[in-house]
């Protein structure tokens, strides 16, 4: 699905992280948290979880044992819509349309 050049997948993660991490200051990150903020984004926007656990490619959870089996469908669709809706939620958080968010208050 992530491909630069339509055939080979993506590669290069580390070198990339390498120079995201000198940019942005972040602390102690992995790229296995993009999966889970991806996931958990999703599921905010109201992605069904078959369709989360398409986008990312696991084959467990919804899809194991027997549903596994018998379960073939591709969830194409349903990953061109659970994307599409991720992207404009990072164009609108990139943007700065950012829900107005109060703090708490200390008891």
């Amino acid at each position: 699905m992530f491909t630069t050049n339509g055939r080979n997948p993506v590669s290069g993660f580390s070198k990339i992280k390498k120079q995201i991490d000198g940019i942005t200051k972040i602390p102690a990150w992995r790229v296995h948290d993009l999966r889970r903020t991806v996931a958990t984004g999703l599921q905010r926007l109201g992605i069904n979880l078959q369709a989360i656990e398409s986008v990312l490619g696991h084959t467990a959870g919804s899809r194991a044992g027997i549903v596994g089996v018998y379960q073939r469908h591709s969830f194409d669709a349903e990953k061109r819509t659970a994307l599409e809706a991720w992207a404009r939620e990072v164009d609108r958080i990139v943007d700065g349309k950012l829900a107005k968010v109060l703090p708490l208050r200390r008891r």
